[in-house]
């Protein structure tokens, strides 16, 4: 299984699992309305839009290791982008799992 694959079948539908059963959760405990559970559900959003864009990304990078080869500046300039986009992502999840193990107020 590629790692392309691996990203639309198995790591977008846990993020959007997260985001549903979160909100379900959410909803049982009365909680939506409180300030981490806002923040948490905006920090999904953007997370989503890094995911949108380390996919893209991954594309690009796969595209160029078959035309150019991994030595070429272009691919390496992708890859450094696949990485930062990557973290970006980890990161935001991290944050996102942070706020609802402690709850700040």
């Amino acid at each position: 299984m590629s790692t392309a694959t691996q990203a639309t079948e198995i790591v977008i539908p846990g993020y959007v699992l997260m985001l549903a059963t979160g909100m379900w959760m959410g909803h049982l405990a009365g909680l939506l309305d409180a300030r981490w559970t806002e923040l948490a559900m905006n920090l999904w959003g953007v997370g989503a839009l890094f995911m949108a864009l380390s996919l893209f990304v991954l594309h690009q990078q796969i595209r160029l290791f078959d035309s150019v080869g991994p030595s070429s500046k272009a691919y390496r300039r992708v890859a450094l982008l696949s990485r930062l986009s990557g973290g970006g992502v980890g990161l935001i999840i991290v944050v996102i799992v942070y706020l609802m193990v402690f709850k700040p107020s």
